[in-house]
């Protein structure tokens, strides 16, 4: 009994026997451990400050048990807790007391719910018991934390932003819970963080604004933080850029190299990036002579300056005018436009120009002297009259003064404009000379002058007084008569002393070619052949041949000879008479035995017509004889086919191969050649059975099949064809020739005859044989017996056919309509 441990008793005594009355019995019970702890409660929450230090008293679980004995209620205490490394609590196990291990942080682990163990103390471990509550320990906030700052601390706005526009969202955090967390923000507008403007923004005149921003919790004591926000001002295209100057002027040389800076100009926009970025292009009036570099402002040069040519701008003291815009690269470019004034400075920077810088002229060596051969003049594109005033004279070609230069003003209209006149001064000879070349010189009167040269080519013509002459008076030349038809055999060549005209030369054929075997090029005198040549029928030809000048009228002629020897040549390929040639040879002949000789015909003579043979393939693939040449060799010359190994008819009986015959060209013609192997009697025929036995009824008559013998031979062909024969005539048996099949050829009885009941045994010998006359043979034996059975056998039909062959007349017995064919054509 756990309630009391110690109780007096009253004791009855029932059976009599003596008891002590001086002394009182005591009875001691002994406690059992039947009670397990409990908590008051199963559940409890408790609030803990987040900064109480490490080891500050939590709470104190209190667990009752009530068994009697010391140990089963004494009780020990521990918890658990899960997803936590590392326990933030301790407790003590005697007393319960739940005290702080770590320091704690609400803003990490908000609450903690871990569950409080009490174990009695039994002796025996298996029978100690226990009990558990869940507590939860909620941590409770503190305002440990300062704002932070989560905003960006750099703000960017346009400088045309208008005023009260919303500038920038300054945010900051605060951990802490309730109004340790509620943040307010210190010299803004309002305590929600907008930054808005309240002027007008100029970035021209202020860039960017330093600002410094309080973050302030509503915690006691509060918690603030700083930080310091960059307004960047952005910039607008508000400004157009501007000049340097309002208007430029330079001069420069006309002959200022291609690409030469002329002036360099500055405009400035104080925008800044591509608002405050200036390029620069040209308006008008460049002339295409003028480019402008859009970055650097640069005018430069895009071609030689050309102030003669370019009237449109020249006037006595030219003037180009260009007009030069400057423009930013904002959205909307603003521009600025500026005029820049150059003057171009005249130079002598032309030299005088010969219309063409080869002058080519003909002239009949009996030319007049003083006579106007022809007119040629030079271009000076200067302006100013000593600059481009021109005049000629000869400097070079004219050693014995043939030729002289007259200049002329053209006239009083163009005074600036002078052209010379090529005079002849003394008589010319074209076998002295045929060819005059001259060097004419133009030079202008500038400072320094300028000149140019032309050359003048004179051909002096001549009269035809000159004939043709041919390098060679005969032509030799060897070709084979298969030369390619179309193709250049040989040239003649001529030449003439004249020129020009009289000396262009143009060839024909005059004789030897009657049949148009030849063509002659006129003008190349290249020689074709144009027909194909035959050897065996023209040998040679002779060719006249004639060359003629281009002379008006009475043309001067010459004649030359051309031989032309035709070659033989192998143009005659072998010829087989037949495509095909049949041979026969016997089997079982020794090697080396002659089979037959191949032959074929050539039409060229000498070496072109030897030919020789040999064997090239089989020619029957289908029967699998790809051997079939393997089985013969050729003489190469005569032609003749000998068996290598010995031939056996019943192996194969027929080889065919194909034999090329070739010559000395390499042209080759082919023959089919099929051996047939013809076969030898070599085995003797053998029966089935060396007796036969047949039972035959009394009653019978003429016709009636009585039995078959067959025989069977191993030779091929006609050898082995099997006929068979009675060796001694029967007056009442016959045998079919072909089949074996013994027939009754008359009825006969046993009475009539004398024929014992029991039965009598007749007996016919048959040999079988090829059809070949002495050919090998066997015999058998047929016995007959004459059975006293009334009933006759079935009788058979008989019908004669006669076939022919190649070797006999057979005649055969039809013995049923439906039997197949014993041979096929």
């Amino acid at each position: 009994h756990t309630r009391q441990t110690f109780n007096a008793v009253t004791i009855n005594n029932t059976d009599r026997q003596y008891i002590d009355r001086g002394k009182a019995p005591h009875f001691f019970i002994s406690d059992q451990n039947d009670h397990s702890p409990f908590f008051q409660n199963d559940f409890v929450v408790i609030g803990i400050e987040e900064n109480v230090p490490v080891g500050t008293l939590v709470y104190t679980f209190h667990a009752r048990d009530e068994d009697g004995s010391f140990l089963n209620s004494k009780l020990q205490y521990s918890m658990h807790m899960k997803d936590f490394t590392e326990n933030p609590f301790l407790i003590h196990p005697s007393y319960g007391s739940l005290i702080t291990a770590v320091p704690l942080d609400r803003e990490i682990t908000q609450s903690i719910v871990l569950t409080v163990f009490a174990v009695d103390q039994a002796v025996n471990l298996t029978d100690r018991r226990q009990s558990s509550l869940t507590a939860k320990i909620v941590i409770l906030d503190v305002n440990d934390n300062t704002p932070h700052f989560v905003s960006s601390p750099v703000s960017y706005i346009r400088e045309d932003a208008e005023v009260g526009s919303f500038v920038h969202h300054i945010i900051a955090q605060d951990p802490d819970q309730g109004r340790n967390g509620q943040v307010t923000y210190h010299l803004l507008s309002n305590s929600k963080g907008l930054l808005v403007t309240i002027f007008a923004l100029n970035r021209e005149c202020q860039e960017y604004y330093n600002l410094t921003v309080v973050a302030l919790d509503d915690g006691t004591p509060a918690l603030s933080a700083t930080q310091s926000l960059t307004v960047i001002v952005l910039d607008v295209n508000d400004e157009a850029p501007v000049f340097t100057k309002n208007h430029y002027h330079t001069s420069v040389s006309e002959d200022i190299d291609e690409g030469s800076t002329v002036l360099e100009l500055l405009a400035m926009d104080a925008d800044e990036g591509p608002n405050g970025k200036v390029t620069y292009s040209l308006v008008d009036g460049t002339f295409g002579m003028f480019a402008i570099d859009r970055v650097t402002g640069a005018i430069i040069t895009t071609k030689p300056l050309d102030r003669e040519i370019k009237s449109q701008y020249i006037l006595k003291n030219p003037i180009i005018r260009l007009f030069i815009e400057a423009s930013d690269n904002g959205n909307t470019p603003l521009t600025a436009v500026t005029l820049v004034v150059i003057q171009i400075q005249d130079v002598n920077n032309y030299t005088p120009q010969f219309t063409v810088p080869t002058y080519e002229l003909s002239i009949n060596e009996n030319a007049s002297l003083g006579e106007k051969l022809f007119t040629f003049s030079a271009i000076d594109y200067d302006r100013t009259h000593q600059n481009a005033y021109v005049e000629y004279s000869i400097i070079g070609g004219n050693g014995s003064n043939t030729f002289s230069v007259e200049n002329c003003v053209l006239g009083p209209e163009s005074p600036d404009k002078v052209v010379g006149n090529l005079v002849l001064r003394n008589s010319l000879d074209r076998e002295r000379s045929s060819f005059h070349q001259l060097l004419i010189l133009a030079s202008d009167h500038g400072t320094p002058p300028l000149n140019a040269t032309a050359t003048v080519l004179i051909t002096v013509l001549d009269a035809n007084d000159n004939p043709p002459v041919f390098t060679s008076l005969e032509y030799h030349v060897h070709v084979k008569e298969d030369f390619p038809v179309g193709s250049p055999i040989i040239s003649v060549s001529a030449s003439d002393y004249d020129s020009g005209s009289n000396a262009a030369i143009t060839y024909n054929i005059m004789s030897g070619n009657d049949n148009g075997h030849f063509r002659l090029e006129e003008k190349t005198g290249s020689l074709h052949l144009v027909r194909a040549l035959d050897y065996e029928e023209t040998m040679e030809f002779t060719l006249t041949v004639r060359a003629s000048d281009g002379g008006v009228g009475v043309k001067n002629v010459a004649f030359a000879i051309v031989f032309i020897s035709i070659l033989d040549v192998n143009d005659y390929a072998p010829i087989f008479v037949f495509p095909s040639l049949d041979c026969g040879v016997t089997e079982n002949l020794p090697p080396f035995s002659s089979v037959c000789t191949i032959s074929a015909l050539d039409f060229d003579t000498g070496p072109n017509g030897h030919l020789s043979y040999s064997i090239q393939s089989s020619c029957l693939p289908d029967h699998g004889h790809h051997g079939d040449p393997d089985m013969f060799f050729m003489d190469p010359l005569k032609g003749e086919i000998c068996t290598k190994h010995t031939l056996d008819f019943e192996h194969q009986n027929k080889y065919c191969f194909i034999v090329q015959a070739k010559d000395k060209s390499d042209l080759t013609a082919t023959i089919i050649v099929q051996v047939n192997v013809r076969g030898a009697d070599e085995f003797d025929p053998v029966f089935s059975q060396d007796q036969y036995f047949f039972d035959f009824p009394e009653k019978n008559e003429a016709g009636q099949l009585v039995g078959k013998v067959t025989a069977s031979d191993y030779d091929g062909g006609l050898d082995g064809a099997i006929l068979y024969t009675l060796i001694k005539p029967s007056a009442f048996f016959s045998v079919n020739h072909s089949s074996g099949s013994v027939y009754l050829t008359r009825s006969f009885h046993r009475k009539r005859h004398s024929i014992k009941k029991t039965g009598k045994t007749l007996e016919l010998l048959i040999k079988a044989h090829s059809p070949k006359l002495n050919s090998r043979s066997s015999t058998c034996t047929v016995l007959v017996n004459i059975s006293n059975t009334p009933e006759s056998f079935s009788m058979l039909p008989a019908q004669t056919v006669s076939v022919s062959i190649a070797v006999s007349t057979v005649t055969f017995l039809l013995l049923e309509q439906t039997m197949p064919l014993l041979f096929s054509a």
